[in-house]
């Protein structure tokens, strides 16, 4: 894998050692998936005591799966029975939520090598079954600054967009839960996350403190495109098709920034849009 900023890279297992992943006639490998969604470290792998996780695309993907440093020469599977979606390394442990709203705690088992998972809370919301696969929809983990680990919920529906020339248009909206470890509980914080901030899209979704970085508007989720497999147009509010030359309908797709207090969305204006480019990522410097 390699540091997109810096250019620093560091060594992970062949993917050919993942069982998903199969001998191919025309190419070099098949698979039973999509594409690889993301890799979530417990630590730089350059330390040389690194645990990764590895999520596919697809909610029929199956099993998430896991390397550490100790045990680098492959990649393992673990039992998943919906699919991980979203998942995130904290207090020495990985967490991750299922496309039906699972959220589970991952423990390595030093005498065997492969990670186990324990339920955390109930089940998140994960919407009518029969849209559980679409793809606008979207859960992620983050910890906040104090600690609890945090789901974001996301959705699209027609919202006000940009308050300086409001509009309604087909767009983002979240929903923030919060784990109350004492009970077990989900506590939703729709409206008041306090004086965070989150960052979420297709890599590491991020929650910070607003004292500490004055620029970030408090009570707001700053979000970017994460489908980079989406290729056709969407339709709007009158079911008319318009295409990425359009404009503003997919600039807001690809970064915004959605107000949880008053649920508008503000546009960002800081990137071209060009139809191959993959989506756009946040990163946090380290100095």
């Amino acid at each position: 894998m390699a540091n997109p900023v810096t250019g620093a890279r560091a060594k992970l297992p062949d993917i050919a050692t993942i069982p998903l992943l199969r001998p191919s006639y025309h190419w070099r490998f098949g698979s039973k998936v999509d594409e690889i969604r993301k890799v979530v470290l417990s630590e730089s792998p350059r330390r040389r005591s690194y645990a990764a996780m590895l999520i596919f695309t697809g909610r029929q993907s199956g099993a998430p799966a896991f390397t550490t440093a100790e045990r680098s020469a492959m990649w393992r599977l673990a039992p998943c029975r919906d699919g991980v979606e979203d998942a995130v390394h904290h207090d020495g442990r990985f967490y991750s939520v299922s496309y039906s709203g699972a959220v589970e705690a991952w423990e390595h088992q030093a005498n065997t090598g492969v990670f186990l998972s324990r339920t955390v809370g109930p089940r998140l919301p994960a919407g009518d079954e029969e849209d559980a696969d679409r793809r606008d929809r979207r859960k992620y983990l983050a910890v906040a600054p104090d600690g609890r680990l945090m789901a974001v919920l996301k959705d699209r529906k027609w919202v006000l967009v940009d308050r300086h020339r409001p509009r309604d248009q087909n767009a983002c909206v979240f929903k923030v839960h919060m784990l109350d470890e004492a009970r077990a509980q989900w506590e939703e914080a729709t409206t008041d996350i306090g004086d965070m901030a989150l960052f979420v899209g297709v890599n590491t979704t991020l929650c910070v403190s607003t004292k500490e970085y004055p620029g970030i508007r408090a009570g707001c989720v700053y979000y970017t495109d994460d489908e980079s497999s989406r290729k056709e147009p969407e339709p709007d509010r009158n079911g008319a098709f318009r295409s990425s030359k359009d404009g503003d309908h997919y600039e807001l797709q690809d970064l915004g920034v959605y107000s949880l207090k008053d649920g508008t969305v503000e546009r960002v204006q800081a990137l071209p849009r060009h139809p191959r480019w993959p989506p756009p990522v946040w990163f946090t410097p380290s100095m």
